[in-house]
C-alpha cells in the first residue's frame, strides 16, 4: 500500500491548496506490499524526491517488500528510506509533513503525523517550486565548455561528502557546514575529496559548523564544542583556526573560500558569504550567526554579480523549519532577501535549513533560489547534488556572459547507472508488479540456497550495507538519543553534540564532559573514579535532570564538580549517581526489578524530575508526575501532544459506556493520569515495560 499512501497525500497537498487553515492528517498503515501488484492499474505513483536511496521504482517497490520483513531492524531501515522520500515530496510540494517511524518490534503500525501541515506564506512573495529533473533536459546536454556554464551546487555535507556523485561540470559549490564541529581532520578530508572532483573552479563558504573558521566566535565560545577535548586546553585556539584555514588550502590547491567577497570564475561573478540570520543563534553551534541589529554584510553585494552564495536562506524561500515550536516556521533572513532582490543575480544558492532542500522562484524576481542541503534533518546524505546550466551569450567582440534571459535549467547528479542499481531481485520484483503474480508476498526473490534462502536481494545488500555505515542508524551507536531525553557516554567515548536533541542537552552534556576531563585530571588517578554515562532529561518547562554513572563512586566523595556544573547549567535541578561496579565494564540495570539495580544517590535535589503529561486541552496544564532522568519518555514533544489530543476524543466518546480504562505499552502510565483527570474514569490501570 506505498503507493496507496502517496495517492492520499497527494490529495492533501492538493486540499492545502490556498487554505488560510492547513488541514490536520494521522495517517496510519500497517503494511507497505499488499497493493503491490495493483499498483499500476490504479496508476499510483512513485514517490521520486530525489534521495540517493530510492533511484528507480523497482527500488521502491522491493523497498516496500523490505518494510513488509519480517526483521525489525531491515524493516525499519526500509520505513524510514520510504517516508524521508514522501516527506521531501510533500514538502517541495508545500504541504508541512513531520515523521514518527514506529520499529516493527514495537508496533506495526508506522504513523505518520502532521502537524500544522502548511505554514503560513510570506503573503510578499508567494514563491513557486521550481522541478528538479531527474536527468538533464534536452536543451542543456551540450558538454563543459560550450554555450552553457554547469554549476554542480551542495551544501550541509557535515562530513558525509563521500555520499554523493559530482558530474562534469565548470563550477562547484559548497554552502557551508562541510563539517560537524570543524575540527582539523574534518577540514582535511573535506578538502581532500574536494581536491579530486572533476570541476574547473571551486567555490565555498563556511556554516555555522564551521566554528574553527570563525575565529572571534571560537576563541569566545565555539571551542566548547570541539570533539578535541584532549588537546584544546594545550592548543592556542587562534592558532587552531589558522591551521583549519590552512588545512583547506593545502589540501586543495586554488580553492576559493568566500568571506563576503567576490571572485570572478570563468564567464561568472560570485559573492559569497557564510552568514546566517538570527533564528538559530542560540544553536550550539552558530559560528556566523548574526545577531539581532547587528551589522549584517548583506548591503556589501554588489550590483552586477550573477551569483549570489550563502550558507543561511532568504526569508520565505526555502528556509521552512520544523526546530522550534510552533512548527514549522520560517528560519531564513529578511534583510538578505531585500538585498538579494535589489542586486537580482541569476543564481542565489544557499543550505542551512536541511527541511529546505528545493529550488524557487519568487514572481517579479529574475533570481532562481536553490536550497542545496545535502543532509536530512537526522544528518543523512540522501539528497542529491543539483546541477544548474547557466546559458552564456557568446560574441567574437567580448567575453562570455550570462544570459540573463534564459532561465537556469535544474536537474538531479545521480550516480552513473543508477537505473540498474536495483539488480535482478529489484527488475523482477517490477515486472511482477505489471503482471499481477510475483516471487512472494514481498516482491523479493529468493536466493538459492539450501535452506530456502532468506529474502535478500542486491537492493537490499546495497542499501542496508550503506545504512549501517550511518551513526544515526547503527545498532551500536554511541548514544540513544531522543529530543528530550538522551545519554551520553562520557571520557573518551565522549562523541559530540548529538544533532537529534535539543540544544539544552547538548550544552549541559558538554560541560559534563569538561568536568570528567577536568576530574580525571585531578581526581581520578587518586581516587579510581571514572566518568561513563550521562542520562540526560529535558522537562516541558526547560528543567534539566542529570544521573551519572561513576565508575568507583563512594557515596562519601566530595562531588567538587556539582557547583560548577549548577553555575554554568542552571536549569539542571536534579542531579545523582548511581555507582558502576569497578574492575568490570558492566553498567547497572535500569529497571528497579532487575537484580543488578543500583540505587541512585540524590546529590543535588531529588532523583527525579518533575514532568508534565500532554495537555488534555490548548493552553490547560498537563498532569505532573515523577520521572527518573534515564527513563523513556516523550511527553513534551509536538507529535506526543497532537497525537494525545487524538486519544482524549477517542476515549472521551467511549467513557460513557466503558468507566474502567486500561492501557497497555509504552508511556500508557502518564497517558493514564491524564486521562483520569479529563474524563474521571472509575479505574485506571497501565501495564508497560519500561
Amino acid at each position: 500500500c506505498g503507493g496507496l499512501i502517496d495517492l492520499i497525500l497527494g490529495k492533501c497537498t492538493q486540499a492545502s491548496g490556498g487554505r488560510t487553515a492547513p488541514p490536520s492528517v494521522v495517517l496510519l498503515t500497517c503494511c507497505f506490499g499488499k497493493l503491490r501488484r495493483h499498483a499500476g492499474a490504479l496508476g499510483l505513483p512513485v514517490p521520486l524526491a530525489g534521495g540517493t536511496a530510492i533511484e528507480t521504482a523497482a527500488d521502491f517497490w522491493s523497498l516496500c517488500g523490505m518494510a513488509d520483513s519480517a526483521k525489525p531492524k531491515e524493516s525499519t531501515m526500509a520505513m524510514r528510506i520510504l517516508n524521508s522520500e514522501r516527506i521531501a515530496c510533500c514538502r517541495r510540494a508545500g504541504l508541512w509533513l513531520d515523521l514518527c517511524a514506529i520499529p516493527r518490534a514495537v508496533t506495526n503500525k508506522n504513523i505518520i503525523l502532521t502537524d500544522a501541515l502548511l505554514a503560513a506564506a510570506v503573503p510578499h512573495l508567494a514563491p513557486a517550486a521550481v522541478a528538479l529533473h531527474d536527468a538533464p533536459p534536452d536543451t542543456t546536454t551540450t558538454s563543459v565548455g560550450s554555450a552553457v556554464f554547469r554549476v554542480v551546487v551542495i551544501s550541509d555535507t557535515h562530513g558525509r561528502h563521500d555520499a554523493l556523485h559530482i558530474p562534469d561540470c565548470d563550477l562547484l559549490v559548497h554552502c557551508g557546514d562541510f563539517t560537524k564541529n570543524g575540527d582539523e581532520h574534518e577540514v582535511v578530508e573535506f578538502a581532500s575529496w574536494l581536491a579530486k572532483q572533476p570541476c574547473a573552479h571551486k567555490v565555498v563558504v563556511a556554516g555555522n559548523h564551521e566554528v574553527t573558521f570563525d575565529e572571534k566566535y571560537f576563541c569566545r565560545d565555539g571551542w566548547r564544542f570541539s570533539k578535541r577535548t584532549d588537546g584544546l586546553a594545550k592548543l592556542d585556539p587562534h592558532a587552531l583556526c589558522k591551521k583549519c584555514h590552512q588545512a583547506l588550502h593545502n589540501n586543495c590547491p586554488g580553492v576559493h573560500l568566500l568571506n563576503n567577497k567576490v571572485v570572478q570564475v570563468g564567464a561568472v561573478r560570485i559573492w559569497g558569504s557564510p552568514c546566517q540570520g538570527p533564528f538559530f543563534s542560540g544553536h550550539t553551534t552558530s559560528a556566523f550567526t548574526l545577531a539581532e541589529g547587528m551589522g549584517a554584510p548583506w548591503p556589501d553585494i554588489p550590483e552586477g554579480v550573477d551569483i549570489v552564495v550563502t550558507h543561511g536562506p532568504p526569508q520565505g524561500i526555502c528556509d521552512l523549519s520544523g526546530e522550534k515550536v510552533p512548527a514549522p516556521q520560517h528560519a531564513g533572513c529578511p534583510e538578505l532577501l531585500q538585498h538579494v532582490r535589489r542586486v537580482e543575480p541569476a543564481l542565489h544558492l544557499f543550505g542551512h535549513i536541511h527541511e529546505g532542500y528545493g529550488a524557487a522562484r519568487v514572481l517579479g524576481c529574475q533570481t532562481t533560489f536553490v536550497n542545496a542541503s545535502s543532509c536530512t534533518e537526522r544528518y543523512l546524505a540522501t539528497r542529491l547534488p543539483v546541477v544548474v546550466d547557466l546559458a552564456l551569450l557568446t560574441r567574437e567582440d567580448e567575453h562570455p556572459r550570462v544570459d540573463r534571459s534564459v532561465l537556469p535549467s535544474l536537474w538531479l547528479a545521480r550516480r552513473p547507472g543508477a537505473d540498474s542499481g536495483a539488480g535482478a531481485a529489484g527488475a523482477a520484483a517490477l515486472a511482477d508488479a505489471a503482471e499481477g503474480s510475483g516471487p512472494n508476498a514481498a516482491g523479493i526473490v529468493k536466493r538459492g540456497r539450501g535452506d530456502g534462502g532468506a529474502p535478500v536481494g542486491p537492493l537490499l545488500e546495497r542499501l542496508v550495507g550503506a545504512l549501517h555505515g550511518h551513526p544515526a542508524l547503527h545498532a551500536a551507536s554511541s548514544t540513544s538519543a531522543y529530543r528530550n531525553k538522551a545519554s551520553y557516554l562520557l571520557g573518551d567515548e565522549f562523541t559530540g553534540e548529538n544533532p537529534m536533541c535539543d540544544p539544552a542537552l547538548n550544552r549541559v552534556a558538554a560541560c559534563l564532559q569538561d568536568l570528567s576531563v577536568q576530574h580525571g585530571r585531578s581526581h581520578g588517578a587518586e581516587r579510581g573514579v571514572q566518568w561513563v554515562e550521562a542520562a540526560l532529561k529535558l522537562t516541558r518547562t526547560g528543567q534539566v535532570g542529570v544521573k551519572l554513572l561513576l565508575r568507583g563512586f563512594q557515596q562519601e566523595d566530595p562531588a567538587w564538580w556539582l557547583s560548577a556544573l549548577l553555575d554554568r547549567c542552571p536549569e539542571v535541578v536534579s542531579v545523582c549517581v548511581q555507582p558502576c561496579p569497578i574492575g568490570s565494564t558492566a553498567k547497572p540495570a535500569k529497571s528497579p526489578w532487575d537484580a543488578r539495580y543500583v540505587e541512585p544517590i540524590a546529590i543535588h535535589g531529588p532523583p527525579f524530575v518533575i514532568e508534565q503529561a500532554p495537555p488534555s486541552r490548548p493552553g490547560s496544564a498537563g498532569v505532573e508526575f515523577r520521572l527518573s532522568p534515564d527513563a523513556f519518555s516523550e511527553v513534551n514533544s509536538a507529535a506526543e501532544d497532537a497525537m494525545f489530543e487524538k486519544v482524549v476524543l477517542w476515549a472521551g466518546r467511549l467513557r460513557g459506556e466503558c468507566p474502567r480504562l486500561a492501557l497497555l505499552g509504552r508511556n500508557s502510565g502518564f497517558y493514564g493520569l491524564a486521562l483520569q483527570r479529563e474524563l474521571l474514569f472509575e479505574e485506571v490501570r497501565g501495564c508497560t515495560h519500561c
